[in-house]
């Protein structure tokens, strides 16, 4: 919704979501107040949320055909990654 505005400042969007997070968070504002702890069922489904929205937006951003090689590259990084982090959680777990 804000990246025709986004497009004209200097800085990326990651930037502006982590100065938007700690302005809203107990260090600035604190209109947020959560708690690794307390508040993990929460948190577990914001960042399902963030998530999904990353990758939907970027998925709209992509203009290649499913068939197309140009795929191949994200694919494999994506499942490598995939399988890193659970293995990584699994064995921290």
């Amino acid at each position: 919704l804000t990246d025709t505005l986004r497009r004209k400042l200097p800085v990326g969007t990651s930037a502006i979501y982590l100065l938007c997070g700690y302005l809203l968070g107990p260090q600035a504002f604190a209109f947020i107040d959560l708690e690794l702890v307390r508040d993990a069922g929460l948190l577990e489904v914001l960042t399902e949320i963030a998530v999904l929205i990353s990758l939907f937006a970027v998925g709209l951003r992509l203009r290649a055909p499913l068939k197309d090689g140009l795929w191949r590259a994200p694919v494999r990084m994506a499942t490598l990654a995939m399988l890193v982090t659970v293995g990584l959680v699994t064995a921290l777990g």
